[in-house]
């Protein structure tokens, strides 16, 4: 099972929109998909449909077998283990564990990882616990971001955070690349971030993919239909765009090291 972790350190980069919908196209390929929502907004958990059940990503951290937690979803060939409220209290109880509690999602996984093909986490917003697990356990991270300044800052700091998690805990991460959402080529800001990021990509030690997600409705309207971007319009500008970022991403995924 190849694991990918959708994260950044900044709110409204797109994360779960991202980790949904890249779900269900490998799900489309005929891939068994397994999704694990690490937010406490469970908005992944909401998108797939999957809020009906017993247990979730704190109950998994905490030592309930996968098995148990693993909930049906409204994709085909597509499970979850779902987010929630309940993930704030993740800090207090695997505190006492040290350095072993950055390794507990993927001990929690090795009993599955024959099941599917590909894992795809919604990782949270800041470098927590969660965060540390998703990223000590994945093969490939993908960071999306808007094009703006602050973005910048927030793509900085989570690739310091995966520098030191490959030196001390998974040195098989790898970063798959940085995903520009709401883009919007006419905007000068738009066409300088990306230009900084290019001439950056080097120092940065993260590859900008060449698709770029475009500011557009559908993709915004999905969610509230509990449905992801391929489901809701899939011959919209939005669904085209994922389908080019899909065409990037999987050769560089596939070509990855499985941890």
């Amino acid at each position: 099972m190849k694991i990918v972790t959708i994260a950044n350190q900044k709110g409204g980069s797109g994360k779960t929109c991202t980790a949904s919908t890249l779900a269900s196209m490998l799900a489309g390929d005929g891939y068994r998909v397994l999704c694990i929502d690490l937010n406490e907004q469970g908005d992944l958990t909401d998108t797939l449909g999957a809020t009906d059940g017993e247990g979730g990503s704190l109950e998994l951290l905490t030592g309930t077998p996968a098995g148990k937690v693993i909930r049906k979803t409204n994709i085909l060939r597509v499970e979850l283990i779902a987010g929630g409220q309940e993930l704030a209290t993740l800090e207090g109880k695997v505190k006492a564990q040290g350095k072993q509690r950055a390794l507990l999602l993927a001990d929690a996984l090795k009993g599955i990882r024959r099941a599917y093909r590909y894992c795809v986490i919604d990782a949270p917003g800041s470098f927590n616990t969660a965060l540390l697990n998703a990223l000590g356990c994945s093969d490939s991270i993908v960071i999306p971001a808007q094009p703006d300044y602050y973005s910048l800052q927030g793509i900085s700091k989570m690739l310091k955070n995966v520098h030191y998690v490959q030196e001390n805990i998974n040195p098989g991460l790898r970063v798959g690349g940085i995903l520009l959402t709401r883009y919007q080529g006419r905007r000068t800001l738009s066409k300088d971030v990306t230009e900084v990021l290019q001439e950056a990509e080097s120092t940065l030690g993260a590859r900008l993919f060449t698709a770029k997600i475009r500011e557009n409705v559908r993709i915004a309207e999905a969610p509230g239909h509990k449905k992801t971007v391929m489901q809701y319009a899939p011959n919209s500008p939005g669904a085209d765009d994922y389908r080019a970022f899909y065409n990037e991403y999987k050769p560089i995924l596939d070509g990855q090291k499985e941890g």
